[in-house]
């Protein structure tokens, strides 16, 4: 349990990521020199837990998204995510 503390207490307050990638100035997106950055995504949906929201018939769910973040080099085009209505 000491060794999880210590681990747990290492990480990002913000994203729970590893500082060293998360805070390096390698990944700014203000810093042209920087390699590589993060780039926003469109979330996923978590397929399961809409359709236990749907058992439920609870109108005011919407779909389970999780948003998520992509690590992409500096350079590098997005990643082309079509989203597909399933309702």
């Amino acid at each position: 349990m000491l060794a999880l503390a210590e681990w747990e207490a290492g990480r990002c307050q913000m994203c729970g990521g590893d500082p060293g990638e998360c805070q390096s100035p390698d990944a700014d997106r203000n810093n042209p020199q920087a390699t590589w950055i993060f780039q926003p995504a469109l979330p996923v949906e978590c397929h399961r837990t809409t359709a236990s929201r749907l058992m439920r018939q609870d109108p005011n769910d919407h779909r389970a998204l999780i948003p998520r973040v992509v690590k992409l080099r500096r350079g590098e085009p997005a990643p082309q995510i079509v989203w597909r209505d399933g309702g």
